[in-house]
């Protein structure tokens, strides 16, 4: 039996989330609510609870596909500029980083989102795929 697909609930689903990639850029993690994203949707806050279960979930959401756009983007950069040259890749990695962290409200949300328990464990899931991709493992 096929799944039903829902096109207006995923672009409701898809507006949550891009409202609150900008509210948690802008204000910060912490202090974005519920409430907040409501209001810049336009939608009831029922609806977000519906969509994502909670802030915590959501905000992981929010990393996870900012991580894996970040690693995308790297890796484009090494295939470019170091395909068969590891010592430059580790460079050219660490230079990506230092120069995220030049973005304050990225190093806020960054901040505010790796007090959360889970987040540590998938940081270190995801740098070490990330690690394993550059040499080729």
């Amino acid at each position: 039996m096929a799944t039903a697909k829902y096109p207006a609930g995923d672009r409701t689903k898809e507006k949550i989330f891009q409202a609150a990639v900008e509210l948690f850029f802008d204000k910060g993690f912490v202090a974005t609510t519920y409430d907040d994203i409501a209001k810049a949707t336009g939608l009831n806050r029922a609806l977000l609870i519906y969509h994502f279960k909670n802030k915590k979930q959501l905000g992981f959401l929010v990393w996870e596909n900012w991580i894996d756009n970040y690693h995308k983007a790297i890796e484009e950069i090494i295939e470019t500029h170091a395909k068969d040259e590891p010592e430059r890749s580790i460079v050219l990695n660490i230079f990506c980083y230092y120069r995220l962290f030049q973005y304050e409200k990225l190093t806020r949300f960054l901040m505010e989102i790796q007090n959360e328990s889970n987040f540590r464990e998938n940081l270190i899931l995801s740098e070490r795929d990330f690690f394993s991709k550059i040499n080729g493992r």
